[in-house]
């Protein structure tokens, strides 16, 4: 074996040690490892050697999940040019960091950035490797969620039901991806205020998920989630609070307290507390889910600031009853 493969074996451990990491949240050590990873894999390999990329996409995707989209943007872009340079415009992995970069550019909040790039993923896979593959059906996804996160679920709702069909058709209707379909297509329906078809819509999800995966997956606490958050959107908070509850019991037992789902669900039931006008409730639990978001997540998270807004929504309706 020769000395350049030992250097390979030893830093693709390490990377492994990072995505390992990466899997249980612990973002911190994550960066930490990653920042040394890739400046040894730029050392000892190259900046444009395949495992050196890889590990820069690690290290931008921990940048990001830590809201530290500053430094997580330019390294994706640096990983795009790359890609191209090295691998060409249409190959997948090239495909796979433009993708990279449009779900940051979205998680930093310029929207139509993302939606151009997501849009043009789409038509350069589709082009490539044809409509119906996995990979175009997931980038149509992707699009329709940026679409949502831009407030534009008009023009997400035919595209989420030509993916859920065209998944169904593809993959089966069981597949979880078409069942995944399925319950984005719920979400965007109640944001536009179409809660009985919304709700027909996530219940079946809920039952569909049950039955292929299992009562404890993730995709059914999600699917679970959505039916109490339509609940809530069309003003039904006091049957929304018991599902959110049921809901935050069992993604802490099965994904424990700090996991991101389980905050979240925390955010959502406070969040359903206020709308019914249980504000004390709703200021306990927003105090508590800020600090663990701040604990877990770190102070410019995203999802910190959602949860800080919340908690600043509450203590308002607070002083004007005073």
């Amino acid at each position: 074996m020769s000395l350049r493969d030992v250097i390979e074996r030893a830093l693709a451990a390490r990377q492994w040690a990072m995505r390992q990491l990466l899997e249980v949240e612990d973002l911190t050590r994550a960066i930490e490892l990653g920042e040394r990873v890739v400046a040894d894999a730029e050392r000892m390999l190259g900046s444009r050697h395949p495992n050196t990329l890889a590990s820069r996409n690690s290290l931008a995707y921990a940048y990001e999940s830590a809201g530290r989209l500053v430094e997580a943007i330019p390294l994706f872009e640096a990983n795009v040019a790359d890609h191209v340079t090295i691998f060409g415009e249409n190959h997948a992995r090239t495909f796979a960091a433009r993708n990279n970069l449009a779900y940051a550019y979205q998680s930093a909040g310029r929207i139509e950035a993302a939606i151009g790039l997501f849009t043009a993923v789409a038509a350069d896979r589709a082009q490539i490797l044809g409509t119906d593959h996995p990979a175009t059906l997931r980038s149509r996804n992707n699009l329709a969620g940026a679409y949502m996160a831009a407030g534009r679920p008009e023009q997400a709702i035919p595209l989420l039901r030509e993916i859920a069909s065209d998944r169904a058709r593809v993959l089966g209707a069981d597949d979880p991806a078409t069942l995944r379909s399925r319950n984005n297509l719920a979400g965007a329906l109640r944001e536009t205020g179409q809660f009985d078809d919304a709700l027909a819509l996530i219940e079946a999800v809920v039952v569909d998920t049950e039955r292929v995966r299992d009562i404890d997956h993730p995709d059914v606490f999600t699917a679970r989630s959505n039916v109490a958050a339509v609940h809530r959107a069309a003003g039904r908070g006091a049957v929304a609070i018991p599902l959110f509850e049921s809901v935050l019991a069992d993604r802490t037992r099965v994904l424990g307290a700090d996991h991101p789902d389980t905050l979240a669900t925390r955010r959502n039931l406070a969040d359903a507390f206020c709308s019914v006008g249980q504000l004390e409730e709703a200021v306990e639990l927003f105090e508590a889910v800020v600090a663990d978001h701040v604990r877990v997540l770190g102070e410019d998270h995203p999802e910190t600031a959602a949860a800080r807004d919340g908690l600043a929504e509450a203590l308002t309706r607070v002083a004007e009853q005073i």
